[in-house]
């Protein structure tokens, strides 16, 4: 294909907008040193790929490492994140819950994303407090009380500032505020909590998503 024949995709349009001064100046100022096409291409795409902010991009040129860039409340940030272990190594056939559950679409607004690697389930749940504010908890593990009932203890968490600064891991802080069980069966499961002395028990099933 000759530099003629890709002229159509390049042309500026709607989403293409590729004769703006701004985008201009930015390419001029991202190849100024490049001394070959080549190198121009690469200054390009690096340029668009570490100072430009989406909402969101992840990048998962390498799968296990990848990169997390963003615009929050007009913020604009970039982050390394990688999976994280938690599950031992277990050979046992995992009961394969790993989905985002709710409670249905009368209940909608809060859910749980559980998580499962071999047999172990790390839960979060995203839900609001007595006065309507977003709150979140962690339920990083538990045990089996028999082939279907998972259990263990539900975290609050608090930490450092993480919007547009660099994250403080030695402020971490955790308060173990109840216990939760999830009871799986075919179609669903029985999710019940206990925070703060306050007791609860929800149906939850899959969220299609």
């Amino acid at each position: 294909m000759s530099n003629d024949d890709h002229a159509p995709f390049l042309a500026a349009g709607a989403f293409v907008d590729s004769d703006a001064a701004s985008i201009v100046a930015l390419a001029k100022q991202a190849t100024a040193d490049a001394e070959n096409p080549l190198d121009a291409v690469l200054s390009l795409y690096a340029t668009i790929r570490d100072t430009i902010a989406y909402d969101p991009y992840v990048d998962f040129t390498d799968p296990a490492n990848v990169a997390l860039t963003y615009t929050i409340a007009g913020v604009n940030g970039r982050k390394a994140i990688s999976r994280q272990p938690f599950g031992p190594v277990d050979a046992s056939a995992a009961l394969d819950v790993g989905d985002m559950w709710w409670g249905g679409v009368a209940q909608n607004g809060w859910g749980l994303a559980l998580l499962e690697q071999y047999r172990t389930i790390f839960g979060v749940w995203f839900t609001y407090d007595a006065a309507g504010a977003a709150t979140w908890y962690v339920m990083p593990s538990g045990s089996w009380l028999d082939a279907s009932t998972w259990a263990g203890h539900i975290y609050r968490t608090t930490s450092s500032p993480w919007l547009g600064a660099a994250y403080d891991h030695t402020r971490l802080q955790t308060v173990d505020v109840g216990t939760f069980r999830f009871a799986f069966a075919e179609g669903g499961a029985a999710f019940d909590y206990v925070i703060d002395g306050r007791a609860g028990s929800v149906p939850i099933e899959r969220q299609p998503f």
